[in-house]
């Protein structure tokens, strides 16, 4: 069923999630950012609220190929969509001030880069608006990963390509295809590189945390039996048909079938489903739910190379032929331990990540010059900044 993948897509994720939202939440012009971590922070049970949004935020990609099949989603991928939005502000901005001021870190110029009216717009002035518009929460995620790369070289952790590429196959999985997982990157101004960078970080709050979790036998035993019936893989069939777009169309090809007719040469001559006829009307397999009802009905209710009578749906007349089935299974608390085990210490690690990374930030020394109101750590003023106000306020007194 769907729930077991929507948990690794959780597990995937969090840890980095929560290292945005810790810091992101901190800007009160964050809002955006700010609203897509508390979407993906929430409870596993979603409202339907929740359900709408997403779904809006689907790409057509996801939506039916062939006739008869309803528009759904794999999986409900977006809650990717959803987090990374944020993610994808604070780099952007990241991104392009970094393209103002050139790699080097060198100071804006009065260079023009725009003519409005005779009015001139000098790279300063995109400069100062891109770092009120977003720069400080910019500078606030850079800051939490240099503490992260500075705790990783202090335990002699590294986190390696394979790493990487381990987590990115996994959301590939999820999302079903390469295409399909860049098509929702792409679609919230993000790139490979960008995800790829994100990943980074939630292996390192994982390789740090995860040798502080203890995770029992009796805690995976209680999570296999609160959450199996979601594990299994459930029944499916794999069935061809023919689509046309009236009755008696189909009556024909019917009693053309009934006479040794084959049906994946008919299908290609005759099916109006062009996403189906020229692989001879083959839809692969899929489950309950996937089809319009009438169609899933008839299709679950024929035996191997059975034909159907003709099944009516919105999308026209179709006849059905059942090409091969797969039973359901369920797996044994064996199979899924380790799984599990895993899913769990995941889970511990998202919980412990936002305490864990304020305590990093409270006994470091941080110097944040770009937002000098913004207090150092361990009870000292940042400097330039309460540290001077008190000082002007002894003189003045």
């Amino acid at each position: 069923m769907k729930e077991p993948e929507d948990k690794k897509l959780d597990e995937s994720l969090t840890e980095a999630d929560k290292e945005e939202g810790t810091t992101e939440a901190k800007e009160e012009s964050a809002e955006t950012a700010e609203t897509a971590l508390d979407d993906d922070v929430s409870d596993k049970d979603e409202s339907d609220e929740d359900e709408r949004r997403e779904s809006e935020e689907l790409p057509d990609a996801v939506l039916a190929d062939h006739a008869g099949q309803e528009p759904q989603a794999p999986n409900k991928p977006n809650r990717l969509a959803a987090v990374w939005m944020g993610v994808s502000f604070v780099l952007l901005v990241l991104l392009i001030v970094i393209a103002v001021t050139g790699p080097l870190g060198g100071k804006a110029s009065n260079e023009v880069v725009a003519v409005v009216n005779g009015e001139e717009i000098t790279k300063n002035d995109l400069y100062n608006t891109l770092v009120d518009a977003g720069g400080k929460q910019t500078l606030d995620s850079l800051i939490t990963e240099k503490l992260l790369s500075q705790e990783m070289a202090k335990a002699g952790l590294a986190v390696t390509d394979a790493d990487i590429d381990q987590e990115w196959q996994k959301l590939e999985e999820q999302y079903g295809s390469k295409e399909q997982l860049l098509s929702i990157v792409e679609q919230n101004g993000m790139t490979e590189d960008i995800l790829r960078k994100q990943i980074h970080h939630q292996i390192e709050l994982r390789k740090l945390l995860a040798p502080t979790v203890e995770v029992t036998e009796d805690k995976i035993k209680e999570y296999y039996e609160q959450n199996k019936e979601y594990m299994g893989t459930p029944e499916q069939v794999r069935a061809s048909h023919i689509l046309v777009a009236t009755e008696k169309e189909a009556e024909e090809i019917l009693a053309e079938l009934k006479q040794g007719a084959d049906f994946a040469t008919l299908a290609k001559e005759k099916s109006t489903d062009p996403g189906s006829k020229e692989n001879g009307g083959d839809l692969n397999f899929f489950g309950r739910g996937a089809m319009m009802p009438e169609f899933e009905e008839a299709a679950f209710a024929l035996k191997k190379d059975e034909l159907s009578d003709i099944v009516k749906t919105t999308y026209g007349f179709h006849i059905i032929k059942v090409t091969d089935r797969k039973e359901a299974v369920s797996p044994s608390y064996e199979e899924k331990k380790d799984e599990l085990k895993e899913q769990l210490v995941n889970n511990e690690v998202y919980t412990k990540s936002t305490t864990w990374l304020q305590e990093l930030r409270d006994k470091s020394t941080i110097d944040n010059k770009l937002n000098p109101e913004q207090p150092s750590t361990q009870g000292q003023p940042a400097e330039g900044s309460n540290k001077d106000e008190a000082a002007n306020s002894g003189k003045n007194k």
